[in-house]
C-alpha cells in the first residue's frame, strides 16, 4: 500500500511539472505603459484644443493679397490710366515726373508706390534746380504716408551745397519719417548740423530736434 501511494504521488508530481505556468508581467512595465498612455492622451487632448497648426501668413503674402483684392476692384479705365502713365516716371522732364508721380501716388495701389518714390528721389538728385519743388511734393506725401519714404531715409540728409530752403524741407521730411529704428541715426546727423556756421540752419536743426523729440521722446532724452 505504501508503495502504491508513493507511485501515485510521483505520477501526480510529474504531471504538475509538465503543465506550463503563465508568467505575470512585471509591475514596472505596467507602470511605464500606463504613464506613456497618459502622456499620449494629454498630447492628444492639447492638440485637439489648439487645433491644426497651419503656416502663418507672412507680411509679403498679406501685402500681395491686399494688392490682389485692390486690383480686382479697379475699373478697366482706371487700370489703363495707371498703366499708361507709369512710363512717364522715366522722363527727363522733372515736371512730367512730378505729374505722373502725383497721379500714381493718389490713384495706384500701395504695392506699386515704391517705383514712384524711387523716381521722385532720382529726380531730386539729378535736377538740383527742381529740388525745391520735388521736396515740397515729397513733404506733402510724407504727411499722408510717411512709412513709404523710410527706405529712402538717407537720401534726405543735408549736403553743404544745399540752399537754406532745401535744407528746411529736408529736415521736415526727416522728422516725418523718423522711427524707432532710425531715430538714433537721425539724432547723430542732427547733432552734426549744430556745428554749422549758418545760424539760420542751426535754428532749423534745433527746431527739427524738437519735432523729433515730440515723436520719439525716449530716443532724444539720452
Amino acid at each position: 500500500d505504501d508503495d502504491d501511494d508513493d507511485a501515485d504521488a510521483g505520477e501526480s508530481g510529474g504531471s504538475d511539472s509538465d503543465v506550463p505556468r503563465a508568467k505575470k508581467p512585471p509591475a514596472v512595465v505596467k507602470k511605464k505603459s500606463d504613464r506613456s498612455k497618459k502622456k499620449r492622451s494629454k498630447k492628444g487632448s492639447s492638440a485637439s484644443k489648439k487645433g491644426p497648426r497651419g503656416p502663418k501668413p507672412t507680411k509679403d503674402a498679406a501685402a500681395a493679397a491686399a494688392d490682389r483684392m485692390t486690383s480686382e476692384w479697379l475699373d478697366d479705365d482706371h487700370r489703363l490710366l495707371l498703366r499708361s502713365s507709369r512710363p512717364l516716371l522715366q522722363s527727363q522732364n522733372t515736371g512730367v515726373v512730378m505729374a505722373a508721380a502725383s497721379l500714381q501716388f493718389y490713384l495706384a495701389p500701395v504695392a506699386d508706390l515704391p517705383k514712384v518714390l524711387r523716381a521722385l528721389v532720382f529726380a531730386m538728385r539729378m535736377k538740383p534746380e527742381a529740388q525745391h519743388v520735388v521736396l515740397k511734393n515729397i513733404c506733402t506725401m510724407c504727411a499722408v504716408q510717411s512709412s513709404l519714404f523710410q527706405a529712402h531715409f538717407a537720401s534726405f540728409f543735408v549736403h553743404p551745397a544745399d540752399p537754406v530752403d532745401v535744407r528746411a524741407l529736408k529736415l521736415e521730411i526727416l522728422t516725418h519719417v523718423v522711427t524707432s529704428d532710425n531715430a538714433a541715426a537721425l539724432l547723430r546727423e542732427l547733432q552734426s548740423y549744430l556745428r554749422s556756421t549758418n545760424d539760420e540752419f542751426v535754428a532749423l536743426t534745433i527746431r527739427a530736434i524738437g519735432r523729433g523729440a515730440a515723436v520719439m521722446p525716449q530716443k532724444t532724452a539720452v
